[in-house]
């Protein structure tokens, strides 16, 4: 809950106001989300919410690396 957020948040922008808005949003939504799966799994509420953020990250992670390699694909001359 400390480290993930941020580094969410980061992935996601590079301009710091907005860092800490994605790091909330995520924070909040992963708290929501893993509150609710651990509830309909009968399963414990911290993991359940540490699973969510890791997904989120992951997806956070596959989206920075595609906006990454398209933006590498796009200067490269062609031919």
């Amino acid at each position: 809950m400390l480290v993930a957020p941020g580094a969410i948040g980061y992935l996601a922008t590079r301009q710091f106001d907005r860092m800490l808005l994605v790091a909330v949003g995520a924070a909040t939504l992963s708290s929501v989300f893993g509150t609710i799966l651990s509830f309909h799994l009968d399963a414990a509420t911290g993991p359940c919410i540490v699973v969510v953020q890791a997904a989120f990250f992951l997806l956070a992670l596959a989206g920075n690396l595609m906006r990454a390699s398209r933006r590498a694909s796009a200067v490269q001359p062609a031919g």
